[in-house]
């Protein structure tokens, strides 16, 4: 029986089926590895959904299988591995996790059935199925495992996943929520329309894309909520079209299709609405607060009447729409010539709603049918749409068409050398992860008598403080202490490089999110119930909220201005050495870091109060200390950090979590208890800044050759409301900003913005990669300029031994040549590269939306 191989494992006080364990191992198995369990958040969802699966449907169909694994993303391993190892637990083929199934050969080679495909990491035979023989990698990457070996129908002591009641829905349900939501779940339509009647407000939820969006990020609180269904976090047809979203990809299809929306009222009264007039404005749409969407009337196409979809995303599958189209057109055939006797044709993303081309429209009825007719309405439609810069879908019109599907497989190679590189091995903390006995900031137990903090933040981005109430908060259940800038024994002063910030803000706020105050009480809601009750009365301010807006305020930082000079820039203009001068601009956006543990600090006292310790999910421990002991006032000698494990962090742990840490300890100092402040996902994003934008705008003077002369760049990147590490980051954006390109003359002046943003902060990179990213742009306008490929420009541009950079640098050891060389003949580049031009002659209205965020011919390698 299963349970003899997979028993229950006592983890501490987490408690794990081996049916769990069991998928762990045999998922390690198919993905190659020896009993290394997984280690990635997606395999943990498909294992804890396969699992779910075992419990309540043994033996699974393969069709199950997949149903239950839908919806679970993975970009790491594939989902053949994943499929894979659950086929063993379903009821299919035994045979085709051994080499005895008459499926997996054809003539003598094996079909490997990880790709469906033949390989040679099966068995070969000679003709005789008593003679086959294992060879090639796979036998030796990971032994094949029978459905026998582990008999999931054998699996009966299963524990209840789901509530029966919820899913045997005998009865009309009523739930009651915190603080006040009541929950509902009609079993018929006169039920809905009845707590429609009883509640307007109400939601009806059947996916959980949007509502859980509302209450748990935008802080939306409803009275009673409706569902008629297990809540998922998928979405469905009728909230798609109800919440108006200008990106949904439905629709712009209803719109062009002519459907129609049946409304029903409260009182059982039914109105039909065309999809056109449906859509109002910005998510408001023709449904008054007692009416509901009961059905959708999509007509049948006439003859020769045909409908499209479209949709251009930065992903070819479940990403949200850069743009997307619904399109109709009816042909009438009148004296031997098709005419268009209808059309109709809807873009989606590029406005508040999904727009209807009106001008296009009428401009199309009535004309013949032809090539011809494509370009002249591609004319109409560029000027039928306006298209502004905060456009939702956040990309330029242009005329575009997918390319093919595009097809791929994996496999797994161990090779080694010697004793230990390329020998897989398995992480220190890899079991304690997979079992989910690994410890988190968030995870460790608190005393009787510990605290939860939850922080006051500013709503607006620069302002006066003109007035605190904080009696709203306590009065509430649990509520133990508020704190502000009077209250820090210290130093309210804090910074990395320099003291340009407060821990908590005193009589200004310079960015939406800036901490103005923390609350502790006896659990993390009530603490941030509580933090909602202050009020704070503003005196508002002109705010800078973009580096253009600091260039039109002259908005920086003290002493942040910085210079690299290399020859004479100005000389090597004026005597025209340059044949062709070009001058442009680059915006480079920031970038959350997202880290999977948000920021979490737990601080307590010891030694009566006379030590501060604290656990942190931090970067920089010795960064915790220094702010730590000067908020308080304490020696840095008495203040100690431990960091067990974070949860990710690139760099966005490095200087802003220490403040997380600085502010929980204010409260654990001046109360003398436990106090954990662990931050939301939505506030974390909100007031931890990111990676820097950057804008860079150059000249740059070159050779009809393309060889370049001179660069003078001017560079900004966006601090925010402190300096944190944001000069460090410019100078190495700015030692990157000739990337790997010879300039005889150069001018690299630099400056770092104050914005009324939440202070930006190391990132991965560093500053280099948008450095870097300014020099290729200009290295592409120049190949524009001259029409020439731009490894052509690339390559006689290219530093070399002996080169002296911008900084003073003598570069030794440059293999840059070699290296180039070396991998343009491994990918065979000059047969890809004639085999694009190709293309791109033979498909002209063939476009593509460019990294840099103008339009360029399709590449494809």
């Amino acid at each position: 029986m299963l349970q003899d191989h997979f028993q229950l494992l006592g983890l501490g006080d987490i408690v794990i089926p081996g049916i769990f364990v069991a998928l762990a191992l045999r998922f390690d198995v198919s993905r190659g590895k020896e009993s290394q369990y997984f280690k990635i958040p997606c395999d943990l969802n498909s294992t804890s959904a396969a699992r779910v699966l075992l419990s309540s449907q043994t033996p699974p169909t393969e069709q199950q299988i997949e149903e239950s694994l839908a919806g679970n993303l993975c970009r790491c391993t594939g989902y053949r591995p994943i499929i894979d190892a659950f086929r063993v637990f379903a009821e299919t083929d035994d045979m085709i996790y051994t080499f005895g199934n008459s499926a997996s050969q054809q003539g003598n080679e094996f079909i490997c059935p990880s790709t469906g495909k033949p390989c040679s990491c099966g068995q070969k035979s000679d003709g005789n199925t008593g003679d086959m023989k294992e060879s090639g990698a796979c036998s030796e990457r990971y032994k094949h495992l029978s459905y026998s070996d582990v008999d999931g129908s054998k699996y009966n002591d299963r524990e209840l996943i789901f509530p029966p009641e919820l899913l045997l829905r005998r009865s009309f349900l009523s739930l009651s929520g915190f603080n006040g939501l009541k929950w509902y779940r009609p079993l018929s339509l006169q039920l809905v329309l009845e707590l429609k009647s009883k509640y307007p407000d109400a939601r009806l939820v059947i996916g959980n894309t949007e509502v859980g969006i509302e209450m748990r990020l935008k802080r939306m609180q409803y009275k009673a909520l409706v569902s008629v269904a297990q809540i998922r976090n998928v979405a469905s047809v009728g909230g798609n079209i109800c919440t108006a979203s200008p990106i949904s990809d439905l629709n712009p299809l209803w719109m062009a299709a002519g459907a129609k929306f049946q409304i029903i009222d409260s009182k059982g009264n039914i109105r039909p609405v065309l999809a056109e007039d449906f859509f109002l404005g910005y998510r408001k749409v023709d449904l008054s607060s007692d009416e509901i969407l009961l059905s959708i009337h999509l007509p049948w196409t006439r003859p020769f009447e045909f409908v499209k979809e479209f949709k251009q995303a930065h992903r070819r599958d479940d990403d949200i729409a850069l743009v997307n189209a619904g399109m109709r057109v009816h042909l009438e055939k009148k004296d031997e010539e098709w005419l268009v006797s209808d059309a109709s044709i809807v873009y989606g993303a590029v406005a508040a709603v999904s727009f209807l081309a009106s001008k296009t429209k009428e401009f199309l009825i009535g004309k013949s049918w032809n090539k011809d007719l494509l370009g002249e309405a591609l004319k109409v439609l560029e000027e039928d749409i306006f298209l502004r810069e905060d456009a939702p879908g956040g990309m330029s019109w242009q005329y575009s068409h997918p390319i093919g599907d595009v097809m791929g497989s994996q496999d797994y190679d161990t090779v080694k050398h010697g004793a230990a590189v390329g020998s897989p091995e398995v992480q220190l903390c890899a079991t304690l992860q997979v079992t989910g006995e690994a410890e988190y900031v968030d995870d460790m137990g608190m005393p009787p008598n510990g605290l939860h903090a939850a922080l006051i933040l500013s709503k607006k981005p620069h302002a006066r403080i003109v007035s605190i109430d904080d009696s709203g908060a306590k009065t509430l259940p649990g509520f133990a202490g508020i704190f502000f800038a009077k209250d820090v024994p210290g130093d309210n002063h804090i910074g990395p490089v320099v003291a340009d910030e407060e821990l908590f803000a005193s009589e200004l706020v310079t960015c939406v999110g800036q901490v103005i105050g923390i609350v502790v009480a006896d659990t993390h809601e009530n603490a941030k119930l509580a933090a909602g009750k202050v009020h704070v009365e503003y005196a508002e301010l002109h705010p800078v909220l973009s580096i253009e807006d600091a260039l039109k305020f002259k908005s920086f930082h003290p002493g942040s201005e910085k210079q690299f000079l290399k020859g004479d820039v100005d000389l090597c203009f004026q005597l025209g050495a340059c044949d062709r001068i070009i001058e442009g601009e680059v915006q480079v956006g920031g970038q959350e870091h997202f880290y999977l543990e948000t920021q979490s600090s737990l601080v307590w006292t010891m030694d009566g109060g006379n030590e501060v310790h604290m656990i942190s999910s931090t970067q920089a421990p010795q960064k915790h200390q220094k702010y730590v002991s000067h908020v308080l006032g304490l020696p840095m000698s008495k203040v100690i950090c431990k960091t067990k494990r974070i949860g990710g962090g690139f760099g966005g742990k490095e200087t802003r979590s220490a403040f997380i840490a600085a502010a929980a300890s204010v409260p654990s100092y001046l109360l003398n208890r436990h106090v954990k402040l662990t931050l939301d996902r939505d506030v974390d994003m909100m007031i931890t800044g990111q990676r820097h934008s950057f804008l860079g705008k150059y000249k740059v003077g070159f050779t009809n050759e393309g060889k370049v002369l001179a660069l003078d760049l001017e560079i900004y990147n966006n601090a925010g409301n402190s300096l944190d590490l944001s000069l460090a980051i410019l100078e190495r954006a700015m030692f990157h900003s000739d990337n790997v390109y010879e300039i005889p003359n150069g001018r690299i002046n630099g400056k770092v913005c104050f914005t009324n943003l939440p202070s930006n902060t190391a990132f991965r990179g560093f500053g280099g990669p948008q450095g870097m990213l300014i020099a290729e742009n200009w290295i592409q306008r120049i190949a524009m300029e001259l029409e020439k490929n731009p490894e052509e420009i690339r390559e006689i541009n290219f530093q070399s031994e002996g080169s002296i950079l911008h900084y003073g640098q003598i570069l030794e050891h440059c293999t840059l040549p070699e290296l180039w060389n070396q991998l343009k003949l491994s990918c065979d580049f000059h047969r890809a590269r004639a085999e694009v031009d190709d293309f791109n002659v033979h498909n002209p209205y063939l476009l593509k939306s460019g990294e840099f965020g103008y339009c360029s011919l399709v590449t494809v390698y």
